[in-house]
């Protein structure tokens, strides 16, 4: 039974939500060992948010019949009736708890902020999925994705760490929030065929494939681009970024010939593995900095 709750997380994609927590951390290195409490408690509050937005995704999706045979990704525990409708609630119920056992130092360090930004993050989970007015329905998920897994996680991180707000927070946010954004685009291009039969208007149902092609290219220049926004000119700077921008035209690479194939359910994969290349790129040069 652990398993199907584990499968029904995604632990795969999870590196959204690690990733600019870790960022931040490293960046913020002193704060952080001052403050390590705080700090894993944030990071644990990070990925369950992520992990209920999965359940709640999956439990809604079923509920109102768009997981259907048409999909072309793998079945879910709960589409395959390896968790039922009770069980896959009391997951639901373990999760919200913790997640809201885990905002508690942090609504402690910044007040009101840590109230909202947590009670904010929660029913943007749910309502991610649900209803007619859902964020995916609506296209814009894109956008809570850019923001909440980037520049808005390291933000409020850095300022529960440093108890100031700064630039250069959001600026480390923008590679994690433009990867996180372009495995969820993957995803709508997957699904595109079936999104339109269930009437689920993501940005690629809305604006077409080519738009979804672009939002792609823009977030790797995006982060490229970005990357000396936050790092100084220097030996080790130039020798990563070199490394990145190779990793980046190979990922782009890949994401053409997959388009051309229309095999975007292999490219899922792809995705997360070229994200976790970028986090440690720039995890590494984060840490050698603060040598």
């Amino acid at each position: 039974m652990l398993k199907f709750y584990v499968e029904t997380s995604r632990p795969k994609t999870l590196i959204a939500s690690f990733a600019p927590i870790a960022l931040i951390g490293a960046f913020h290195f002193k704060a952080m060992m001052d403050n390590l409490f705080l700090f894993t408690f944030i990071l644990l509050s990070s990925l369950v948010i992520q992990m209920l937005t999965n359940y709640f995704n999956d439990y809604y999706d079923f509920a109102q019949g768009q997981d259907t045979d048409l999909r072309l990704g793998p079945k879910r525990p709960f589409q395959r009736n390896d968790l039922s409708k009770k069980k896959m609630q009391k997951g639901i119920l373990l999760l919200s708890c913790s997640y809201f056992g885990f905002t508690l130092p942090l609504i402690q360090r910044i007040g009101v902020y840590g109230i909202i930004l947590s009670i904010v993050c929660y029913f943007l989970s749910i309502y991610y999925t649900k209803g007619n007015y859902s964020l995916s329905k609506l296209g814009i998920s894109d956008i809570f994705s850019f923001v909440f897994f980037g520049p808005l996680a390291t933000s409020i991180t850095g300022y529960a760490l440093e108890c100031q707000w700064q630039l250069v927070d959001f600026l480390i946010g923008i590679l994690p929030g433009s990867f996180s954004t372009i495995l969820l685009i993957v995803n709508h291009l997957r699904d595109e065929k079936e999104d339109r039969i269930n009437k689920k208007t993501t940005s690629v149902v809305r604006f077409g494939s080519e738009f979804g092609k672009r939002l792609i290219y823009f977030f790797v220049s995006l982060f490229l681009i970005n990357f000396f926004l936050i790092f100084p000119l220097n030996f080790f700077s130039i020798v990563i970024f070199f490394i990145s921008f190779l990793s980046a035209i190979k990922f782009i690479q890949l994401f053409r010939s997959s388009c051309k194939e229309d095999a975007y359910q292999h490219l899922l994969p792809i995705a997360a593995f070229h994200f976790m290349v970028q986090f440690l790129l720039h995890l590494f040069l984060i840490c050698i900095l603060n040598i």
